[in-house]
């Protein structure tokens, strides 16, 4: 395969049509004509359109592609074995919770995004899933990470969500009028999601790290997941209450 470079776009002549070659391409002429692409790519109209097929999150409508999920699109390309570095590039945290949200919700829970408490302390959570029926509630702290970190940095900031985690327990009365079903947390799992594969999975046996990929298999098996490394979650009555009736 050769390539130069022209206006950003990779100039590849494909001596076969290897799908994995395609995938940055498409991230980067998102919301352009085909034509616009197969000019660099050196295919037939057909033969593109017949490969977008076969990628998830990418679709043509009126000649015009269209990444409508980036972030399955670089799963994929990440399992056809694509360099990380390349493929973050195109994806930013807002991506990641949008998909937390969008797996918890798939699993019956419901769903807030971006809480935050101001009073009486500041705290803000990416992305919370509330089991109403057991108050079962994972608490997701989502990281962009582009390049591999080490174990104790993980350790670090997870050691930071725990305790993110056991403040929104606290002090959780103060925004259940703007989140009513907050009422009904019983128990939180602080997860970690990621990019990419975590090097380590358990943190004080609290919290949990998985990356994005995982996330639906560790929703689907949780209970077993939980037992299996060592990982209790935090009960909502082993937290000191800090209700809003008692701060007026």
């Amino acid at each position: 395969m050769s390539y130069n470079l022209d206006n950003g776009i990779r100039r590849v002549s494909y001596l076969s049509t290897n799908i994995k070659n395609f995938i940055e391409p498409i991230l980067k002429c998102d919301g352009k004509s085909i034509e616009e692409l197969i000019k660099y790519i050196h295919v037939s109209k057909d033969t593109f359109k017949s490969i977008v097929k076969r990628l998830p999150g990418v679709k043509i409508d009126n000649n015009i592609i269209i990444v409508d999920n980036s972030l399955e699109l670089i799963l994929y390309g990440l399992k056809l074995g694509l360099p990380v570095k390349r493929l973050s590039r195109y994806i930013n945290w807002r991506d990641f919770e949008k998909v937390s949200a969008k797996i918890l919700a798939s699993h019956g829970y419901n769903v807030y995004t971006n809480v935050l408490f101001t009073r009486p302390k500041r705290l803000e959570i990416d992305v919370l899933g509330i089991d109403e029926g057991t108050g079962r509630t994972i608490v997701i702290d989502c990281k962009h990470w582009k390049h591999g970190i080490s174990p104790s940095s993980i350790i670090e900031v997870g050691r930071r969500h725990i305790e993110r985690v056991k403040n929104f327990l606290k002090y959780m009365s103060w925004v259940s009028r703007k989140y009513p079903l907050i009422n009904k947390v019983k128990y939180a799992i602080p997860v970690l999601v990621t990019f990419t594969t975590p090097k380590i999975r358990n943190v004080d046996n609290k919290l949990i790290v998985l990356s994005i990929g995982e996330l639906n298999n560790f929703l689907s098996d949780l209970y077993i997941v939980l037992e299996e490394l060592g990982i209790k979650p935090i009960s909502l009555e082993d937290q000191p209450r800090k209700d809003k009736e008692l701060f007026i």
